[in-house]
């Protein structure tokens, strides 16, 4: 298992002083990103090969959300490599072990000359290392969308705030801009996020939300009806 400590900052911070969901994925995403560059297997190390890691999604339990100040432990591992994909979980603890945020998240090995997924090589799986996958409810990848009853939303254009440094829009950023359309009045316990498609510089989110009894599912679409992202919140 790989970790790292922190203190909540203040900035990371909701009106209740808890960890906002945008901070819980964005520790998440380092986390797992320090573990891959340590190890050689990271970013910087697959660009001269031509390849990367691509995030396909979160599924995100919370258990008690640490505050403002709080020390957190955040740590990452590994579990599974199935051809193209590998699975890891993440999770915040208290600095005694007491699990507040757990995760699972999956990745797409992906050639980036051709923009094509292929199998993970040997040698990454060599450096990764597998680890005893972490108990939880584990759901499908895929977030079902209801039919019919989804609210259209003013269209989001994608600025270079939303950018990380492979030019598109960063996986926490998508959420942000979900979240901004959420109409909730509790915070989400049980987070699900698919990622389906890159957003690019000027491109233009349509957002579109759905408000179920048990959850709320936010679809953020491309202009002819694609998606790039959904966003499932529920209690």
């Amino acid at each position: 298992m790989y970790s790292i400590e922190s203190r909540i900052r203040y900035s990371e911070t909701d009106n209740n002083e808890e960890l906002t969901l945008p901070a819980v994925i964005d520790y998440f995403q380092d986390v797992a990103i320090f573990h891959s560059e340590d190890i050689g297997a990271g970013g910087r190390a697959l660009k001269e090969d031509g390849q990367a890691w691509v995030l396909c999604s979160w599924q995100i339990e919370i258990i008690r959300l640490p505050k403002y100040a709080d020390r957190v432990r955040i740590s990452t591992k590994p579990y599974e490599f199935r051809s193209f994909v590998g699975n890891r979980n993440c999770m915040i603890t208290d600095l005694d072990g007491n699990m507040l945020v757990k995760a699972n998240s999956i990745w797409a090995f992906m050639d980036m000359v051709n923009l094509r997924p292929v199998t993970v090589p040997e040698k990454v799986r060599e450096r990764f290392g597998l680890e005893e996958k972490l108990e939880m409810d584990y759901k499908p990848r895929r977030i079902a969308i209801p039919d019919e009853g989804g609210e259209l939303l003013t269209p989001i254009v994608v600025e270079r705030q939303h950018l990380d440094s492979l030019g598109h829009v960063n996986n926490g950023q998508f959420v942000k801009l979900a979240l901004s359309v959420s109409v909730r009045e509790t915070p989400a316990k049980n987070i699900r996020v698919e990622y389906k498609t890159q957003a690019h510089l000027g491109d233009i989110l349509v957002p579109v939300r759905y408000s179920l009894p048990d959850k709320e599912i936010i679809v953020l679409k491309t202009t002819e009806d694609g998606i790039y992202t959904t966003l499932e919140l529920a209690d």
